[in-house]
């Protein structure tokens, strides 16, 4: 969308007084001077930032042609405090009607305001200052034994092979300070029990690791000493449950074996994460799990999110049996979701899923952006996710898990885990227990809250949960290399992937303190020009490079020409919340239907992508105030 000049408009009915200056624009600006009171008054007395969900409703476009479909970022505001908003600007607009035009300050041809802000924010103000109760974002390394094949001669030598390779990846992440949580099927754990000098220590090493030695299995019953056969297809009722104590069995004597731990309950409070292909149905395999005392599902069928939006789930949820990522309060399991095999670039679940390095690199900065949003502005103190599995086999050295394994601990240690993003430290080493354990806390402390669903079983941008512009930019994106720090902001090459009509250069910056930054990126960037766009609202700026402004919840920095508009949020000055400030900003963007295309510091007044701001917006803006 080019950046033109914009002139003041009237609403239909209204006729333009000598100077604009007429009773409505003094209504109106007597509003927003209103604000600047309301708004720091407030922040004075400690009020809180009314939270905000980012999703729903609308189109994306791109100058000159729809490149694709997405939903825009709504403001729902709760705020109790605040006074009555619509009413003021009813008032407003009948003022508005009576008594001529309101004249908005004009942009000038860079898109920039000519007229200073009504109610212009301290520097404290802008970020960064409230402590938020977001912990750090949560790394999950999965790894677990998959049925064995072959004769019991073949099955001792790769039980062997992944002794040995399980054990080169805990040196790993000892070393990185990372943590690996382990299940197993009862055909692996057979031989363990077998192998006191090897298995047991083993086992011993893992539990010290990540805290859990679940379940995981496929479908194979034990008919003999090292002979497990597979079911039936459609197994009846009876062998499912052979199936699951065969395998449930065999994990819990070596729990006793290897931890000396007899006791049933203290038993299942190790065995606690349970991996079944049997039975696919998703209702009847929760109800099992429960039953058999487990309180976590291994991810997997939560992968279907990958399907509809190219990245995973970013939060734990329980799922619901008849339809997987919808949560359910009620439900008896938790999922901690993540990705499948790290390496890899193929189809898992019927999923075609790119876990090689540099796709993995840039799914972590979109739920780094994500992450960000919700320590400064939505402060949900949501538990925050992500990571990957790997089975036994794909440690053995040359293959792709193998190969990729410390790349991807180095990058992580070197830029994120107890590293400063944002003003707080962005990531840390976890297992799947202490995620639970975490989620378990903030379902406590948020009764009813919700920490992520997607009630849907294709892509629908409506329901999406988390930030559209960020996804839209970041969806499929290759990571290349980290710049240089400057000063306190950190920034990331990216190349954008089909989806977002790449291929093209883009980068997430942001800033270690949480208090925005501006800073010469001129020596760094390639050329452009350059536009940086808020990944909440999708709100662009065009920039000097050598005066890029990184804001606190980070900053896209694209290419000028591939912008992509999203219906407005009403949201002005982006800090989550839409008050009598953002109306300020409103009213001098207010252009009427028949003015030029507005520019770029108007778009979250437009929320029609008519590429002006006109009464429909201000029917739009008055509906996104408090309820």
């Amino acid at each position: 969308m080019a950046k033109q000049q914009v002139h003041a408009g009237l609403l239909p009915g209204a006729s333009a007084g000598p100077d604009g200056n007429n009773a409505a624009g003094t209504a109106l600006r007597a509003i927003a001077a209103g604000a600047c009171v309301q708004r720091r008054q407030s922040r004075r007395r400690g009020a809180a930032n009314p939270q905000v969900a980012v999703g729903a409703g609308g189109s994306v476009m791109r100058k000159g042609d729809t490149i694709m479909q997405r939903p825009a970022s709504r403001v729902q505001l709760s705020n109790p405090a605040k006074p009555d908003i619509k009413v003021l600007i009813w008032i407003a607009a009948a003022a508005l009607v009576l008594s001529g035009p309101v004249v908005g300050a004009g942009l000038d041809a860079g898109g920039s305001s000519t007229a200073p802000s009504p109610c212009p924010l301290p520097p404290a103000e802008r970020g960064g200052m409230e402590r938020s109760t977001t912990g750090p974002i949560m790394v999950l390394i999965d790894v677990h034994a998959d049925p064995m094949w072959g004769t019991p001669q073949v099955q001792v030598q790769t039980y062997h092979d992944w002794v040995v390779a399980v054990d080169w990846a805990l040196d790993q992440t000892d070393a990185h300070g990372a943590k690996i949580s382990f299940l197993s099927t009862g055909q692996f754990m057979e031989w363990v029990l077998e192998d006191p000098v090897g298995g047991l220590p083993l086992i011993q090493r893992l539990y010290a690791s990540g805290g859990q030695i679940g379940t995981h299995s496929h479908n194979k019953i034990r008919v003999g000493t090292h002979v497990w056969q597979e079911l039936p297809l459609n197994p009846p009722q009876n062998l499912i449950l052979q199936h699951w104590n065969d395998h449930i069995g065999a994990v819990n004597a070596v729990v006793t074996a290897a931890l000396g731990v007899s006791d049933p309950a203290q038993i299942a409070a190790i065995n606690l994460d349970r991996g079944a292909h049997v039975p696919g149905d998703d209702t009847l395999r929760i109800q099992m799990m429960a039953d058999f005392g487990f309180t976590n599902h291994q991810q997997g069928a939560d992968e279907q999110f990958y399907a509809y939006f190219e990245h995973y789930p970013m939060n734990p949820f329980r799922p619901t049996g008849a339809l997987f990522l919808q949560h359910d309060p009620q439900g008896p399991i938790v999922v901690v979701p993540f990705g499948p095999v790290l390496g890899r670039n193929d189809t898992h679940f019927g999923i075609p899923q790119d876990m090689r390095v540099p796709a993995v690199q840039g799914r972590f900065l979109l739920e780094v952006l994500n992450w960000l949003h919700d320590v400064h502005v939505a402060q949900t103190g949501r538990v925050w996710v992500t990571g990957w599995a790997a089975h036994a086999a794909d440690l053995v050295p040359g293959t792709l898990t193998h190969n990729a394994w410390n790349p991807v601990l180095d990058w992580l240690t070197q830029h994120f885990i107890n590293q400063s993003v944002g003003g707080q430290p962005a990531a840390t080493f976890a297992s799947v227990r202490d995620a639970r354990d975490a989620y378990y806390a903030w379902e406590a402390a948020h009764p009813g809250a919700t920490s992520f669903t997607y009630p849907d079983t294709q892509t629908n941008w409506e329901l999406y949960p988390y930030l559209v512009p960020a996804v839209t930019y970041l969806m499929g994106a290759w990571y290349e290399e980290a710049l240089p720090a400057v000063g306190t902001v950190r920034a990331y090459r990216l190349t954008a992937g089909s989806a977002a009509g790449g291929p093209f250069t883009l980068y997430v910056a942001y800033t270690t303190d949480g208090l925005p930054a501006v800073v010469d990126l001129a020596a760094l960037l390639e050329a452009g020009p350059w536009a940086t766009v808020s990944p909440a609202t999708g709100v662009p700026h065009l920039v000097n490079p050598e005066a890029v402004e990184v804001a606190t919840i980070g900053t896209l920095l694209i290419p000028h020409d591939k912008f992509v508009a999203f219906p407005g949020t009403g949201d002005f000055d982006e800090d989550g919340d839409v008050d009598l400030y953002d109306f300020a900003h409103f009213q001098n963007c207010f252009s009427g239907t028949e003015a030029p295309p507005i520019g770029w510091d108007c778009l979250p007044g437009d929320f029609d992508l008519s590429e002006r701001v006109d009464q429909a917006d201000y029917a739009a803006f008055a509906g996104v105030f408090g309820q």
